[in-house]
Order: C-alpha cells, then structure tokens, then sequence
C-alpha cells in the first residue's frame, strides 16, 4: 500500500512527531500539513530569536535545540516516532552542515527514531545529465556541494531518509533566489537576476513539496533512501516577470547580474558572497520523480501562475499587518 491506510481521507491517526528547524520554510510548511491531519506535533528551533518568525500553523509552544550539543539533541529526540531534520542542511556554513550530520547520526542510533532529513538538490552537483534523479552521480564540484554530499551520506548510513527538493517559493519563505525575484517584483517591480533571463528552470511551491514529504514519512520502505520531490513547473525569470506584471497590474521589469560583475560585488556585499555559495542559477535544472510517485502516488500540485499569485498575496498581507 503506497500510501499506508493513515492516510486515506486527507487524515492520518494521532503520532507524536518532532520538527527540528521549524521556523524553516520548508518546517513552517510541515507544521501545516501535520495541521492538516491532526497530528500531534513538537517544533524545535535553533534559536529563539526565530520564534516569532515563522509558524503558518503553530505546534506546541516552541522549545530550542542546537547541533552542536549532542546530549541535548538526544534528548530532544527521545519519545519520537518521526523527526523531520529541516535544521542541519540550513546551516550557511557548509562545515557546520557536516558537523551537525555527525551529531544528529550519534543522536539517531541512541533513539532508533525515524528521521527524514530536508535539504535540496546541491548535492548532486556539478550535473551531469537531466531531469536529475536519485542515481545521478555525486562526485566532484565546489566545497559546498562536497560538504553536503558528506553531511547526507552520514545520515543516510544512520538509517534516514534523503528528501531532495527543488527550490522553494512560496509564503512564510525566506530567501533563495527565485523568493527573493519575487520579493523584488512586489516591492520594487524590478527583479535583479543572475545569468540568462531566458533559461527554465523547476521550482516548488512550498506546500506542494512539503505535503509529498509528509506523505513519504509514513512510508516505512522510504527509510535508508534518496527522494527526489519535483517542483509544480518550470519557469523563466522573464516568465516571472510576466506573471508578476499581470497579478500587480503593473510593469515589473527585469535587470542582470553577469558571473564577472557578481565576483566583484561579493567583496562587499553579503548576499552576493551567498550567491557564490550555491549552483549556478542560469543552468536549467529539472527532476525525474518516478521513484517518489511509485511510492505515493501522484499529488496535486498548484498550477505556477496561481503559486506565484498565492506568493504576492502573501506578500501584501504581510505588508498589511506590520
């Protein structure tokens, strides 16, 4: 049974389930899916000046857990059935990433609970062919992609589950680059790019994606596994702009950064040092999703022109409350 009787009818029986990171988009998003079901759940954060960042539907009165400490971080995980791990990939410091692996794998084996670790596709860097999937080779490229690599491989021998997503946009998302175009096409109807304006590429809306991971979860087969989550369509920076300019009713228009000029910005601007720090944004990318569809079946996905309208409506609700 792909999908495991709890979830018929959109519900699922009561569990105890944990979220480490969830002031995470991608833990904010889980918390409503868990919502969803009414399924009992505990959100952990890192710290708690991201307490009041982030929840679309509040768990329980958020408690606070750091990687670094693996007695702690035992102890958070103790009484579990599930863990979603949505706080170590979000480490900036791709070193920390590897790091805080290692101590969530001791923290696994001490509690034997099942943990489904989120991160995205870097990994799989440099590519070597498309649609990505799960056999794709892993070998090579910049530091950031070979920490992760190691970081995912050492929780994968823990037992976990890889889930591999595109990336997110989406309410309650912070950063990365496809949030921030749309940040800018809502704010100052001018999106800055980097690279090709022309070249497609898969994104996620965030509760498409995170809805698959929940039901994943509950798929004891997933366990020890990489999962490639697909987006809900492909789309250039010039057809953002183009769907952005429709739902505001105004002009947003488009400007470049090129690799040279964005070299030269990093020595002073911080999120242009970030920037660098992530897989080239004017190279296609796509995923072959059969292994995960073969397991839970097809969800629905939101069309990309309602996704991106959902995102600006979020947007000017935000604006609205502060």
């Amino acid at each position: 049974m792909a999908l495991g009787a709890q979830l018929q009818g959109g519900r699922m029986q009561s569990d105890e389930v944990l979220i480490l990171g969830s002031s995470s988009p991608a833990g904010s998003h889980l918390a409503a899916a868990l919502n969803r079901r009414s399924i009992r759940h505990r959100a952990v954060l890192q710290s708690s000046k991201n307490r009041d960042k982030s929840f679309v539907v509040a768990a329980d009165e958020p408690s606070e857990v750091t990687l670094t400490d693996v007695d702690a971080l035992t102890f958070a995980l103790r009484g579990y059935r599930i863990v979603y791990d949505c706080l170590t990939a979000a480490s900036e410091d791709p070193l920390q990433y590897r790091a805080g692996a290692r101590n969530l794998a001791i923290a696994i084996a001490k509690t034997s609970v099942k943990v489904i670790h989120v991160t995205n596709y870097w990994s799989y860097f440099p590519l070597a062919y498309l649609p990505l999937d799960e056999e794709h080779p892993r070998e090579g490229g910049e530091d950031w992609a070979r920490y992760r690599r190691e970081a995912e491989d050492v929780l994968l021998a823990a037992g976990s589950a890889i889930v591999h997503l595109p990336d997110l946009y989406g309410p309650f998302v912070r950063g990365g680059l496809i949030q921030r175009a749309i940040e800018d096409a809502y704010t100052t109807r001018q999106i800055r790019w980097i690279g090709a304006t022309n070249v497609d590429r898969e994104y996620a809306f965030a509760p498409d994606a995170m809805e698959a991971v929940v039901r994943l979860s509950y798929c004891s087969e997933a366990m020890g596994q990489r999962w490639m989550v697909g987006g809900n369509g492909s789309f250039s920076a010039e057809r953002l702009a183009e769907i952005a300019s429709k739902k505001l009713d105004a002009k947003v228009s488009l400007s470049t950064v090129g690799p040279f000029a964005l070299k030269l910005r990093s020595f002073f601007d911080e999120k242009a040092r970030a920037w660098r720090q992530m897989p080239d944004p004017s190279q296609p990318i796509g995923f072959n999703c059969d292994k995960i569809k073969g397991m839970i079946g097809l969800v629905p996905t939101t069309g990309v022109e309602q996704g991106i309208a959902r995102t600006l409506e979020w947007m000017d609700r935000r604006r609205s409350v502060k």
